[in-house]
């Protein structure tokens, strides 16, 4: 009999363990290896989803404009911006959403409405937030510069600091890209062309990575710590140029994008799932925009009865579903 109670105390801690997570999604050998282009569902058609932020089916937000609509457990709240909202990040340590705007700097949305942080109330460089990320530990990271003004900002315990070149290692004022997963903030800088690069940041730890781009543009981070950047190209007047998405993993660089789609595709935006699939959205030939998921060793492509979208963001739920932002709702591709 003893053997049997030992059976039945390893399966229960078996199960509780299985149960409890450490991170926002689960493991990764849970999902399918397939990729699934079906439309599993399209929510608020007809309207222009450019902003996009996702846990669940009853928790999560977008915005159209200056509107914002977020969805907690299933419940709707609505707020109006006093400007156009450009970023939508949550905040998983006191359960509030942070939100860029084109001219009203940082705002953030809690139980007490709306609060806004500008140059005016908190000596931001600049009221143009594009980027807002939140890490597990609850801080806010966010972009206020442009071309030799500001850099990157973080609010941690009700306090705001500005990191720039001058006070952190930060290769350039102007910040391109933010990503946070887990305990980790990736910071993609803009600056002088062909000399854009990376930064990671662990804790107070800086460290610039071996990624240098032409001009930087959307990146990502999957579960997994694999990084992809868009490099465009199309700025430039060589030739021999070519667009890329790169890959940095176990401290390599590599470009996956295909070498026959180099010059007639124009990646625009990309996320990667909790396979360490990349997503990929951009422009063909024409006015055609394609979309395309890397598997690890292949590309994907929809099939040709797949809408044809305009994409504007992409995200990815818990159960590794892939949402799209497009000029006609949000679009769910269930894998």
């Amino acid at each position: 009999m003893k053997w049997i109670f030992q059976l039945v105390v390893a399966s229960l801690l078996l199960s509780f363990f299985q149960g409890c997570k450490t991170g926002p999604i689960d493991e990764p050998w849970l999902f399918s290896k397939e990729v699934r282009f079906g439309v599993s569902a399209q929510l608020f058609p007809g309207k222009v989803i450019k902003v996009l932020e996702v846990r669940d089916e009853k928790n999560y937000g977008y915005a159209v404009g200056k509107e914002v609509f977020l969805f907690r457990n299933g419940v709707e709240s609505h707020h109006e911006l006093t400007s156009e909202i450009l970023d939508l990040s949550w905040n998983e340590r006191d359960q509030s959403w942070w939100v860029g705007t084109y001219s009203s700097g940082l705002a953030k949305i809690g139980e007490g409405g709306v609060t806004y942080f500008t140059v005016a109330s908190h000596q931001l460089p600049r009221d143009m937030v594009f980027h807002v990320a939140c890490d597990i530990s609850g801080r806010v990271w966010f972009s206020s510069s442009a071309h030799l003004l500001g850099g990157v900002g973080c609010y941690e315990g009700g306090s705001l600091r500005i990191f720039t070149p001058e006070n952190a290692l930060l290769p350039d004022n102007l910040i391109k890209s933010i990503v946070c997963r887990g305990e980790k903030t990736w910071i993609a800088t803009g600056g002088y062309v062909a000399q854009q690069k990376v930064v990671e940041i662990t804790g107070d730890q800086w460290k610039l990575l071996p990624v240098e781009g032409y001009y930087l543009m959307d990146m990502d981070v999957s579960s997994r710590g694999t990084l992809y950047i868009i490099d465009d190209v199309s700025l430039s007047s060589s030739s021999h140029m070519t667009n890329k998405v790169y890959r940095l993993r176990n401290d390599t660089v590599t470009n996956i994008l295909p070498e026959v789609s180099r010059f007639s595709f124009h990646p625009w935006r990309l996320v990667a799932d909790h396979r360490d699939y990349l997503w990929l959205a951009g422009w063909g030939t024409g006015d055609k925009m394609n979309l395309s998921v890397f598997d690890g060793e292949k590309w994907q492509e929809p099939p040709s009865e797949f809408p044809g979208l305009f994409i504007h963001c992409m995200a990815v739920d818990r159960s590794n579903g892939l949402w799209i932002g497009t000029d006609d709702g949000i679009y769910i591709l269930r894998q």
